[in-house]
């Protein structure tokens, strides 16, 4: 049954939709660009030190600050291709808006391996182009993949990723070499690639797909043994800097993990943040004081994973279980990790809400419901391209001394609270 004349083909046709995505997405890189949100933060200007240091020494240290500081992350698959950029003799000014804008373009043509995972799954050409707005008029998704920093890079490589592997559940077929190469190299992004894997290789065993869970396991065990040997290479060898392991990582987490236990209000707490606030901004925007109570209403969101996971491994559908383990899993490495940031499970968003329109995108009611929601993304985008960008994380001073070209003499000091900003900025 059809609702309302929205969904006739002469309304609610291929060219429309078209024109709202294109229309969205110009609108978010235009504001991104013309607000200067590619200098949120502080992380690219660490990273580009990190980039300056490894073309001179060939070696990783943090020079924004005196002495310089230990890397204190193990992704930095980002200063390499930062480190490229400044062999080419681009300036970091020009190195920052480059990535942004390749982060922009390969996020805009990665809903082809979105689209093709959803027709696994039964979609209909509706629900598909429900799923498409849904992709490319949401501005916050935007806001966060277009930093230039990992997350962009991390969340293309996890959807394409994602997509092979389901393929191969699908119709048995093997991308052995491009699923390799996603493998070895997203780690280094972000290690969302070894929750993915993992994920593979617990759905393949449930359903027993042994040959497959085998297959998952041995790349899972080649990808994490390059990234420790590169963690423990030379290039953080000098004067004892050297990244944090994975293994000092794991007693780290199940210390606080610990301590939660022992505090059961911490994981009421943590909880609330994660199901209350952080989804809730992801997914559009959470409510405060007496409209707080409407940030239950995403719960939705998380219902449709739940009961996948169990149909799907019940009934033996690889892809739907696939999708529904990989948002689960995301949310339980957050709530592990105490990490719990909307970054760290940005790339299930678009398999979370592709779960979500095939559950409720049904019946009369059901179908309100998705359209009243995708609707909002459009509407809340605008509302959010309107409002003025305030500098939080980019101080305007530092904006006004970058655009008067402002630079210190040769062999100068300079002395800031800000060091990450201001050296790149100044120098």
């Amino acid at each position: 049954m059809k609702l309302l004349p929205i969904l006739s083909k002469k309304i609610w046709g291929i060219k429309v939709v078209v024109w709202i995505c294109v229309i969205f997405s110009l609108l978010s890189l235009y504001h991104f660009f013309s607000q200067k949100l590619y200098y949120t933060g502080s992380d690219i200007f660490y990273y580009l030190g990190l980039a300056e240091n490894f073309n001179k020494t060939g070696q990783m240290q943090d020079i924004t600050s005196i002495p310089s500081r230990t890397v204190s992350s193990p992704q930095l698959g980002i200063v390499f291709i930062l480190s490229f950029l400044k062999l080419i003799h681009l300036t970091p000014d020009a190195i920052i808006k480059l990535v942004s804008a390749f982060y922009y373009l390969i996020y805009v043509i990665s809903f082809y391996p979105i689209m093709k995972i959803v027709k696994m799954i039964n979609f209909s050409k509706v629900q598909t182009q429900l799923l498409a707005i849904a992709y490319y008029s949401h501005w916050i998704i935007y806001r966060l993949q277009m930093i230039p920093i990992n997350d962009g890079m991390a969340n293309v490589i996890a959807f394409w990723l994602v997509y092979l592997i389901a393929s191969h559940f699908h119709s048995g077929r093997k991308h052995f070499l491009p699923v390799l190469i996603l493998s070895f190299l997203g780690p280094f992004f972000r290690i969302s690639t070894f929750i993915i894997l993992l994920v593979t290789i617990i759905i393949a065993s449930l359903i027993k797909k042994w040959k497959i869970s085998l297959w998952y396991l041995c790349l899972f065990i080649l990808s994490l043994a390059l990234f420790t040997a590169f963690l423990s290479s030379s290039i953080f060898s000098n004067q004892n800097q050297t990244v944090v392991d994975i293994s000092t990582n794991i007693s780290y987490f199940n210390n606080k993990v610990g301590v939660k236990i022992s505090a059961p209000g911490l994981i009421i707490r943590d909880a609330k943040k994660l199901f209350l606030e952080r989804i809730p901004r992801l997914y559009l925007t959470d409510f405060s004081g007496h409209l707080s109570f409407l940030n239950w209403v995403y719960l939705l969101f998380i219902f449709p994973p739940i009961l996948y996971f169990y149909k799907g491994i019940k009934q033996k559908k690889l892809v739907t279980s696939f999708l529904s383990g990989l948002i689960l899993s995301a949310y339980i490495f957050v709530f592990y990790t105490n990490i719990i940031s909307q970054r760290y499970f940005l790339f299930t968003y678009i398999f979370s809400m592709g779960l979500f329109i095939k559950l409720y995108y049904k019946k009369h009611l059901g179908q309100l419901l998705v359209i009243g929601y995708i609707s909002l993304l459009p509407i809340f985008s605008i509302y959010s391209l309107l409002q003025k960008t305030t500098d939080y994380c980019t101080p305007s001073i530092l904006k006004q001394l970058k655009e008067s070209n402002t630079i210190l003499e040769p062999n100068a000091i300079l002395y800031s609270s800000l060091p990450r900003h201001a050296y790149f900025f100044l120098n």
